[in-house]
């Protein structure tokens, strides 16, 4: 039997269906769309008057609002994606694989939509740095979906894991000259320093690990919640 006839592959393809018709996912991906290119807009205008140069500089400034799109998508594609669980069960009983499957998708789709929000940045605003800036902030936006997509996954309510998500994230954030280091162990205080506060490739590397350790930690407990709940 063709991977493309499998249970898997049939299971991809329902995920991936359901999160691309979802009217709430098209509009979230349709606003961070539009963020993108309103802070491209400002980012060109201040390298025309003299201001920031490359993405290097402006890596922080420019993921800020686009990183809440990214969260919110995140958490709209798998929470309404739980009120018709049973569908893709019908073709891929196994829970554990049907979690696995739901974040291959979510990460898929998010890295390829930050790789088109981020291909005219680097374009337009090119100079020192920009690869390892723009494989930075893919890194963050497609971490911040899946963030997203374990907080609902565990909390089950689009609006339930839309505020715990940026609660998670963002308002640490806001938070930061407060919260001292123990902000750093965070995921959203993590990014900030990973896009524009690190003071040295250590604390970079930390914040990298740091991020990627909250990614597994709401994977894991989206997937646990998918193979213990009902439904």
């Amino acid at each position: 039997m063709r991977w493309r006839d499998s249970q898997t592959a049939c299971a991809c393809r329902a995920e991936a269906l359901k999160m691309v018709t979802f009217p709430a996912v098209r509009w979230a991906g349709a606003a961070t769309a539009a963020l993108a290119l309103l802070q491209l807009w400002s980012a060109a205008r201040g390298r025309a008057r003299g201001g920031a140069g490359g993405l290097e500089q402006v890596a922080w400034s420019w993921t800020v609002p686009v990183q809440v799109g990214f969260l919110v998508t995140g958490a709209l594609a798998c929470a309404a994606g739980t009120t018709c669980l049973r569908t893709t069960l019908l073709v891929q009983p196994v829970r554990a694989r049907v979690a696995g499957v739901r974040t291959g998708v979510v990460g898929l789709g998010a890295l390829a939509a930050a790789g088109l929000l981020l291909a005219p940045v680097a374009v337009l605003l090119p100079g020192r740095g920009t690869a390892g800036a723009t494989g930075r902030v893919l890194l963050w936006l497609v971490a911040a979906a899946l963030i997203g997509s374990g907080a609902a996954g565990l909390l089950r309510r689009a609006s339930t894991a839309v505020t715990g998500a940026l609660l998670l994230v963002v308002v640490p954030q806001a938070l930061s000259g407060y919260l001292g280091a123990a902000g750093r162990l965070l995921p959203g205080v993590a990014a900030q320093e990973l896009l524009g506060g690190a003071r040295g490739p250590g604390s970079r590397t930390a914040a990298l690990l740091t991020v990627l350790a909250w990614v597994c930690v709401c994977q894991l407990a989206g997937a646990w919640r998918t193979i213990r709940s009902d439904a």
